[in-house]
């Protein structure tokens, strides 16, 4: 199981997966289909190396481990927008006034945290965590929004950080309900290759 973890734990995906890792009818039957930051609860430990995730809409399936990490601190905060990816955050920062920024996870590197804030251009900065704080030019700050604080006051950065863009800020579409459960195993795995059954079908049907 994952080092620290129990049933009940949260975890975030650190990557895409499109299919199971073994052929075998088991896990064919069994695997949950992962995007990329979303949040995952471990319902309980299948094998040194799998566990059974539990997904935001109560879809249950095997993962491996090393496809998940524990999550952030900060995770269930409204400042820290967990599935933003840099593309995302550089389109809704580039409709903000100048000194707007948004926080968010370091998709590459799981030990640093972004903030990008939008200047002259939208600019990504990443900082090393230290606990629930930051390390910044040798010197720990004991929480993110002491260190925005920090930002907003002085130039640390190419300019002042003035308005926080938080998740309750941002209009997020959610999932219609109208036909029935919203989510199931067979939607999760077309949401995953949608580009490339939308484009079969296209080939298909042509």
């Amino acid at each position: 199981m994952v080092v620290g973890l129990t049933p009940g734990s949260e975890v975030i995906a650190v990557t895409h997966v499109h299919a199971p890792s073994s052929n075998d009818e088991y896990s064919i039957r069994n695997y949950l289909p992962l995007i990329k930051g979303e949040l995952l609860t471990m319902t309980k430990a299948y094998s040194n190396t799998e566990s059974y995730m539990r997904n935001r809409y109560g879809v249950e399936g095997l993962v491996q481990n090393v496809y998940v990490v524990p999550t952030d601190l900060y995770q269930h905060e409204d400042f820290f927008l967990t599935d933003f990816t840099s593309q995302m955050t550089e389109k809704v920062l580039s409709e903000k006034p100048r000194g707007s920024f948004i926080i968010r996870p370091n998709s590459k590197e799981i030990s640093k945290i972004v903030i990008s804030a939008k200047f002259e251009r939208v600019i990504h900065y990443s900082f090393l965590k230290n606990g629930g704080g930051i390390e910044y030019n040798g010197v720990t700050y004991q929480s993110i929004p002491s260190f925005v604080n920090k930002c907003c006051n002085e130039e640390v950065l190419a300019g002042k950080l003035e308005h926080w863009i938080k998740l309750s800020d941002i209009n997020v579409p959610q999932t219609s309900n109208t036909m029935g459960p919203a989510v199931n195993k067979q939607y999760l795995s077309f949401r995953i290759v949608g580009e490339y059954c939308i484009a079969s079908l296209v080939r298909r049907f042509a």
